[in-house]
C-alpha cells in the first residue's frame, strides 16, 4: 500500500483537485462564493478530468491497456460524475442538515454547466495533445 500511495503521489494530478478544494475553502471563508461560483465548478470539472486522466494508467493492472480514446472517454465521464455528485451532496446538505448552499434550480443546472465545460476544456487540450505527440504513420 504505500507503494501505491508514492506512485499516486508522483505519478498523478491530485495536486490539481487539492487546489480546487483549497480554493473553495477559501472562497467560503472570505464570502465570495457568489463572484467565483462559476469558476469553482469549472475548475473543479477540470482538475478532477485531470486527474482522473494521468490515474487512469496506474490502473492498468485491473483495467488492462487502454487506448487513447477509452482513456479520455473514462477520464471525462468521471469528471462528469465528481461534478453531479457534488451537486447532489450539496441537495443532500440542504435537505437533511438544513444549509442553503443550492439556492435555485438555475444555479443548480449552471454550477452542473460549468463543471461540464471544464471537463470539456481539459478534455479538448489532452486529445490536441495526444494527436500532436502520437506518431505519423
Amino acid at each position: 500500500m504505500p507503494a501505491l500511495l508514492g506512485r499516486l503521489l508522483r505519478e498523478t494530478a491530485w495536486w490539481a483537485p487539492a487546489a480546487v478544494l483549497v480554493r473553495h475553502k477559501l472562497v467560503m471563508r472570505l464570502g465570495l462564493r457568489g463572484q467565483s461560483d462559476g469558476l469553482l465548478h469549472f475548475c473543479g470539472g477540470a482538475a478532477i478530468c485531470y486527474f482522473l486522466w494521468t490515474l487512469l494508467p496506474l490502473a492498468a493492472g485491473w483495467l488492462g491497456a487502454l487506448s487513447g480514446g477509452w482513456r479520455l472517454a473514462l477520464a471525462m465521464t468521471g469528471g462528469w460524475t465528481v461534478a453531479l455528485g457534488w451537486d447532489l451532496a450539496e441537495f443532500a446538505s440542504d435537505e437533511l442538515l438544513g444549509t442553503d448552499v443550492q439556492h435555485s434550480l438555475r444555479e443548480t443546472m449552471l454550477d452542473l454547466a460549468y463543471g461540464s465545460a471544464g471537463v470539456l476544456v481539459v478534455a479538448a487540450v489532452l486529445w490536441v495533445g495526444s494527436r500532436r505527440s502520437a506518431p505519423v504513420s
